[in-house]
């Protein structure tokens, strides 16, 4: 018994010597501790890359709101020209209108204006027919009259601009009651007018008229002058503006604009032209049908 435990504990001896000496010669081997000092040395290399790693993070953090404070003053410094710009142009057409110069409309607005033709059945004959309409979106969509196309075949739309050009019209939509057709020409960039508020009309302000009256060979585009009459004259259910500018058949679906140039009627005849009186549909009772007609045009087409 005595023997076995002298033997046992001659063994854990060994083995416990033989411990000490392997962590002594680790300590003192030169190779282990050049490995321990470049473990130390790309402990604390990592240690500065991330403190690097912060502080730059910091400054790409700051850089980047104010580059979002210089955008949002960018952006606020353009609409504020813009809305200068646009507030000199509103005045100098009111000084204008106002000194009873109307000339520069010839020169602003008349590429806005169309002259529509379409072939029309005629008592069994085949005739020209159409009017007038204004461009009233930048991609081709002009406004006019839908009674011009009675009778007519849609597929023989065209509209001329003042320049002349000449482009194939297609018949978006229409609503019957209120006397308003929406056409589409391929094009950008066009020259359009926007719809002003009608309701700020006054009786007595002066306003005037673009059309093709009389379907001149040279299509001359007419510019006529008159004055609101009477404020939303309700015909059917609908309020007209009524005006005494000097208009004709000719300027159906042509644009009544205030002194802003902006469209506040579209001149509509049929049973509602009497001589030396004028109307035109507001541009409030216009502006609804107009972008429901024109939505639902963009939503069919985005289906195709």
């Amino acid at each position: 018994m005595n023997k076995n435990v002298g033997i046992w504990g001659a063994v854990l001896l060994l083995f416990v010597s033989q411990l000490y000496f392997i962590s002594n010669s680790q300590k003192n081997d030169p190779v282990v501790d050049q490995i321990r000092v470049s473990q130390n040395n790309l402990d604390v290399k990592l240690s500065h890359l991330q403190t690097q790693l912060v502080a730059q993070n910091s400054v790409l953090k700051n850089d980047f709101i104010a580059l979002e404070d210089e955008t949002y003053l960018t952006r606020r410094m353009v609409k504020k020209l813009a809305d200068e710009d646009k507030k000199e142009d509103v005045e100098r057409i009111s000084e204008r209108i106002s000194s009873g110069d109307f000339s520069f409309v010839a020169e602003d607005f008349r590429n806005s204006i169309v002259l529509v033709e379409v072939e029309i059945d005629f008592y069994g004959e085949t005739e020209t027919g159409g009017g007038s309409g204004v461009f009233i979106d930048s991609l081709g969509y002009i406004l006019t009259a839908q009674h011009i196309f009675e009778d007519a075949n849609l597929n023989t739309i065209s509209v001329t601009t003042f320049d002349g050009e000449t482009f194939t019209a297609r018949h978006v939509g229409y609503q019957e009651d209120a006397d308003i057709a929406i056409l589409k020409i391929e094009g950008s960039n066009l020259p359009r007018l926007r719809l002003g508020n009608s309701d700020e009309l006054k009786v007595g302000e002066e306003i005037i008229a673009i059309g093709n009256p009389g379907f001149f060979d040279s299509y001359d585009f007419t510019v006529t002058k008159g004055i609101v009459s009477f404020m939303n004259r309700e015909i059917d259910g609908l309020n007209f503006l009524q005006v005494d500018a000097p208009l004709n058949s000719g300027n159906s679906g042509g644009p009544v604009l205030n002194t802003k140039g902006e469209i506040v009627g579209i001149v509509q005849f049929g049973d509602f032209f009497t001589e030396g009186i004028a109307f035109a549909l507001t541009s409030n009772e216009i502006r609804p049908i107009m972008r429901d007609i024109i939505s639902q045009d963009r939503a069919r087409l985005s289906t195709i």
